[in-house]
């Protein structure tokens, strides 16, 4: 036999006048939710940039490239593009850190 207390209508909450359904409707998004979206991101852009720094370093041909081997001439890493792979990192960071701005930043209502 199933004894459950009846429960008039007038004692449950109405469900669509709720904050969260109030937040959702003004089209803001959760903090955990924008967290999450930043970090993604985060990881996405450490790929891009990774990718980029790779393709900007000088092959590295080292002990395979003497003499006989090989017609291209060794290459130090003294004169790869320290200022160009630095760059893109920054430019990174940068795109990151403005985009949390944007994303983070509080709103009228909060």
């Amino acid at each position: 036999m199933d004894v459950r207390p009846e429960v008039s209508s007038a004692e449950l909450p109405d469900r669509s006048v709720t904050a969260r359904s109030a937040a959702r409707q003004d089209g803001e998004v959760s903090v955990r939710k924008q967290m999450v979206l930043m970090v993604v991101f985060a990881v996405i852009l450490f790929v891009m940039a990774l990718y980029v720094d790779r393709r900007l370093r000088p092959p590295d041909t080292g002990w395979f490239a003497y003499a006989p081997n090989t017609s291209s001439v060794f290459e130090s890493h003294a004169d790869s593009p320290t200022v160009a792979r630095a760059l893109v990192w920054l430019n990174a960071a940068a795109v990151w850190g403005l985009t949390g701005l944007v994303v983070l930043r509080k709103g009228k209502g909060r």
